[in-house]
């Protein structure tokens, strides 16, 4: 009977040694130990434009008003230049084809004045993605120290079960009367399968991830306005014309995207709050989650680059055309 009695202590104290060390410390883990500030990520935000540039937002209004262009550049390539904020210079440009009293000054600054246009936009759009690069890799960070853990303490909990069930198989050694050793066996048994279920627990550690300005926000609620996004890079996201089936925004189409592969239709509150609101406590697969919706906004910004080399090339031809008819 001894026997038994210090047999089936030895099992349940390996069973809680193994079960405190892989669950003794909170789940949420400390943002400060890491170090995580909310605005680490985030672009400078100074969108200030110059009185030189405006975008217009009517499209149908501003097809209707630039004869001057059709015919020079595809819808897409005016639409592009009026996300640089080049309509009006563009349309001097133009001119300098039907009034030879123009002077080569003028070409020189309104050439060059675009240029300006082009390559401050096109810096937009790289802070704009090295910031989504930035927030893409913190996050996978983060999910992968998470998973770290989680091994950890599935490995504690596997090794408890493998310990506790070789304590079990030698208990017929020392304990020899059958009932006590039925007893020992059968509980030995039900912990070894306990800790072996509960490496099967999806529920593994949090941290609290907060962020002064969500670059996911401004995607999914549509604001007119965006504090996080220069107006040509907003003004390309919610112009239909922009994207590949000319009906819906770029915008609106990777909201669709998110709801049917990456939310599971549309989120409650409380996950709409933890996506795109200011935060909370996220886990492995919310940051997985999180980095899949970022890498795809940075995919639709990247392309962006493409747009502007296209209106650029068109606008060099623009520009040999003017050298040409004055032979300059």
């Amino acid at each position: 009977m001894e026997a038994f009695k210090y047999g089936f202590k030895f099992v349940v104290l390996i069973s809680l040694t193994c079960f405190v060390s892989a669950c003794s410390s909170s789940r949420v883990v400390s943002p400060s130990s890491l170090k995580l500030t909310p605005d680490y990520c985030l672009p400078s935000r100074n969108f200030s434009l110059s009185p030189d540039q405006q975008i217009y937002f009517n499209t149908d209004s501003l097809l209707a008003h630039e004869p001057a262009l059709i015919g020079e550049l595809t819808k897409k390539e005016i639409l592009t230049a009026n996300a640089t904020g080049s309509i009006g210079l563009l349309n001097k440009l133009a001119g300098l084809m039907q009034d030879s009293l123009r002077q080569k000054k003028l070409f020189l600054e309104y050439t060059i004045d675009i240029e300006k246009n082009i390559a401050l936009v096109r810096g937009e759009v790289d802070e704009l993605s090295a910031a989504l690069d930035c927030e893409i890799i913190r996050c996978r960070e983060l999910s992968n120290y998470l998973a770290g853990l989680t091994s950890r303490r599935n490995t504690k909990l596997t090794v408890g079960a493998i310990i506790v069930g070789a304590a079990t198989t030698i208990t017929p050694v020392f304990v020899t009367q059958t009932v006590p050793q039925n007893i020992v066996l059968i509980s030995g048994g039900v912990i070894s399968a306990g800790l072996g279920l509960l490496t099967l627990n999806p529920k593994g550690k949090q941290i609290k991830y907060v962020t002064a300005g969500n670059l996911l926000s401004d995607i999914w609620f549509g604001t007119s306005d965006s504090g996080l996004y220069a107006p040509s890079v907003w003004y390309i996201l919610n112009e239909p014309a922009f994207s590949n089936s000319g009906t819906e925004s770029k915008r609106l189409l990777i909201r669709e995207r998110w709801i049917n592969f990456n939310l599971g239709g549309i989120p409650d509150k409380q996950t709409e709050e933890l996506m795109f609101g200011s935060g909370g406590l996220f886990d492995q697969t919310a940051f997985d989650t999180r980095v899949s919706m970022l890498t795809d906004v940075k995919s639709h910004v990247n392309s962006m680059r493409k747009d502007l080399d296209v209106f650029n090339y068109s606008l060099n031809n623009l520009k040999i055309k003017v050298i040409r008819k004055y032979e300059w």
